[in-house]
């Protein structure tokens, strides 16, 4: 077994899971015999008072960085864990004490294979941060730029995968003995935990996220993304631009009316929603901590360790879910859902429905202005993991991300109407979905689908057939009939995905000149241009070759 090779940690797991209130659990999981944890632990969880959420808090913090880290990453997940211990784990505390210079340096020259001297003109023996996972170093190049260097912990990658593996196998345990455990997955949660927790110790990997960040923000004036520094900067070691300036808890807790604050929270809530329905590619992760106000006004906005992604359906898709809510239009929301999500062949849809419902009730008696968009997504999304549907991460992380920025604005403006700063974004979004070249490219898309799908008919009649020969009633069938049928359905696909372009290509030409017509919004002499002629002409030969074909067919037939 794997807890062999790491008997010491395992032993230090049991126990700490005993000693904070959890002891019945490693007792259902026959744990508890195999170390020695008085008899009494095992109903410690009866006599203590703190609550079950606080336990599991202490004791993540009691196993240290790798269960703290989970803790925290697992908090982001606002659909799968109760909102009492969501709550409670956002208190996660790293306490961990700085790893000495000493250690910090042979690390530093290790990696980037050259003495610090020669590497920095100057650098800090204290660290300005620490955090379960390293620790930040102001520090000075030789060409003059301030830096803040952030080092790994020696040995926290090694300590890492002791502890996952133990942690796995103790979820493979629980599986097995317990039912909840088996219903819920265990195992493949916390593997999408451990994917994420890997990701963040790999610093080139938010070094990579950082780049593409300040790229994706160059037009942005009042936002700040540091330089990264990649001759300086390894999977273990990142250096990025010092960035000066006040922490967004000091300027949140500043008293009186404050103007700079008004705009501040508006600048916040617009570029988190940019990032998620414009640039599909968010801060997944955006506490104030992570926020700094610079002496020019801008906002900073660092540490890109937790990312989002999401393609331009899944972006689609969440603005639809969003619409849907606001129409009270259940039917398009599950609709939206499904489009994104695996949904299990067993679901009750009556009363997914049923439920989606009367969340939406709950918000008719709300004034829009009062709705938090991240807390209405992240109520969905917990509405449909709980009957089995299964969504991207990238997805999850829309609802953590939106509810902590949402929370930081109010907290800088508390009359801040959050859906009043996200309308202007949501005509744009709107007007670009139904603009004619997305009209044109879903309507090819869709019908390239359904052409490729009526080609295969004919084949999926023959594997159909050969199918049913194999099977118990061993129906065979030798008629030559098959043969001129099965070509009979592929000329008549051929036909009817050729109708379905010219309909694609008939709606989109007449969507671009009512586009010109009534928006306004293309150039008008764009109708003179040849491209048109040719797509008439083009439109009017192939029209002309399907009636061709169809009565070549007939008289075939």
């Amino acid at each position: 077994m794997k807890r062999l090779k790491h008997v010491q940690r395992f032993h230090e797991i049991v126990m700490a899971f005993t000693r904070n209130g959890f002891g019945f659990l490693m007792h259902k999981l026959g744990l508890l015999e195999q170390v020695s944890a008085p008899r009494k632990w095992r109903v410690l969880e009866k006599q203590s008072n703190r609550s079950l959420e606080e336990r599991a808090r202490f004791l993540l913090e009691d196993l240290g960085a790798t269960f703290i880290k989970l803790g925290q990453i697992a908090s982001t997940r606002t659909n799968s864990l109760p909102k009492p211990l969501l709550k409670e784990l956002e208190k996660l505390q790293d306490n961990v004490k700085a790893v000495p210079f000493e250690d910090v340096k042979a690390l530093i020259e290790a990696e980037l294979e050259a003495p610090l001297d020669t590497l920095f003109r100057s650098f800090d023996e204290v660290p300005m941060a620490t955090a379960s996972i390293g620790q930040v170093h102001g520090a000075v190049l030789h060409s003059g730029e301030e830096v803040a260097v952030k080092v790994q912990r020696p040995g926290i990658r090694q300590q890492i995968e002791i502890d996952l593996d133990i942690l796995f196998e103790m979820a493979a345990i629980a599986e097995k003995r317990l039912e909840w455990a088996e219903r819920y997955k265990i195992s493949d949660y916390i593997e999408e935990l451990a994917k994420s927790l890997r990701r963040e110790v790999d610093y080139s990997i938010e070094a990579r996220n950082t780049e593409r960040m300040q790229k994706q923000h160059k037009q942005t004036a009042f936002l700040k993304i540091p330089d990264v520094y990649s001759s300086h900067s390894t999977r273990q070691i990142l250096t990025m631009e010092r960035i000066r300036g006040k922490k967004l808890n000091a300027v949140i807790e500043e008293e009186g009316h404050i103007p700079e604050k008004e705009a501040l929270a508006e600048q916040l809530v617009q570029t988190i929603t940019r990032q998620i329905y414009v640039h599909g590619f968010y801060h997944a992760d955006p506490h104030p901590g992570n926020l700094l106000l610079m002496e020019d006004g801008r906002i900073a906005l660092i540490d890109f360790g937790m990312v989002g992604r999401l393609n331009r359906e899944m972006r689609n898709e969440t603005a639809m879910m969003v619409m849907a809510l606001l129409r009270q239009n259940t039917n398009e929301l599950v609709k939206a859902v499904a489009r994104v999500g695996r949904v299990p062949a067993d679901i009750d849809l009556t009363l997914l429905k049923r439920e989606l419902d009367e969340f939406q009730d709950l918000y008719l008696t709300v004034h829009l202005n009062d709705i938090g968009l991240g807390e209405v997504v992240s109520d969905v999304l917990r509405i449909i993991s709980k009957h089995g549907i299964e969504v991207p991460q990238d997805f999850l992380l829309i609802g953590k991300s939106l509810m902590t920025i949402e929370g930081i604005a109010v907290k800088l403006d508390p009359e801040l109407s959050i859906m009043e700063v996200v309308e202007p974004l949501g005509e744009e979004l709107l007007s670009e979905y139904l603009g004619p070249k997305a009209v044109m490219d879903r309507m090819m898309t869709q019908t390239l689908e359904y052409g490729e799908l009526l080609k295969e008919l004919p084949h999926m009649i023959r594997r159909g057939a050969a199918v049913t020969e194999k099977g118990r009633v061993h129906v065979e069938v030798r008629s030559p009939d098959v043969s001129r049928a099965t070509e009979h359905f592929s000329r008549v696909g051929n036909q009817i995905t050729l109708s379905l372009l010219l309909v694609a290509v008939s709606l989109v030409f007449s969507a671009l000149i009512i586009g010109v017509t009534v928006g306004g919004t293309m150039n008008e002499s764009i109708l003179t241009l040849p491209f048109f002629e040719v797509v008439f002409i083009v439109f009017l030969l192939l029209f002309l070759w399907l009636i061709y074909s169809i009565l070549k067919t007939r008289r075939q037939s």
